[in-house]
């Protein structure tokens, strides 16, 4: 930690960003602060995001989806972090007009089922936001369906009272 520390004073942006993918690998990213924590999370989302919206983006999604399932599994999402988080979970895990990226859905899947109430709460916020996944929703049946699958994974006690009758309009109908 000391070293790490020490990276970041001296400006040594190398050793820094090698110093952060140890403590990631470790899963001790508690021992940081959490605006390294947040950019962590943000940056992993991001290019989760730039791969999915990329060229054969259905064969380059999984290596991305899975470093940022690692990183939810061991960590919390700051709540600074999270509207991207979710946006990127979500977005890849709608897809396009053509699909979704098969390998990369299962993570996909247990990211969704593992977010806190106030991601349930920006998830179900997605559709009427100005965003690409909102496009997607409310202009193709693929993405629509795929994005009610997703919400139906939400275990309903997560969901915020607020939230109640967006999670009720968008979890499929038996």
């Amino acid at each position: 930690m000391d070293r790490h520390q020490d990276y970041k004073a001296k400006g040594d942006e190398a050793r820094q960003k090698a110093s952060l993918q140890f403590f990631e690998t470790l899963g001790q990213l508690s021992l940081l602060s959490e605006a390294e924590v947040h950019s962590i999370f943000t940056s992993a989302s991001r290019k989760l995001l730039s791969v999915h919206n990329g060229w054969d983006n259905f064969h380059n999604e999984p290596p991305f989806a899975d470093r940022l399932l690692k990183l939810s599994r061991k960590n919390r999402v700051p709540e600074t972090a999270q509207a991207t988080f979710v946006e990127a979970v979500v977005t890849a895990a709608t897809g396009n007009s053509y699909g979704v990226s098969n390998a990369a859905s299962p993570s996909y899947n247990e990211m969704v089922k593992s977010f806190s109430p106030n991601e349930v709460k920006l998830m179900l916020d997605l559709p009427k936001a100005s965003t690409l996944v909102a496009s997607r929703i409310n202009s193709n049946s693929g993405c629509e369906k795929r994005f009610r699958s997703l919400v139906a994974l939400v275990d309903a006690k997560t969901v915020p009272t607020a939230s109640k009758s967006l999670y009720a309009k968008w979890v499929p109908k038996p």
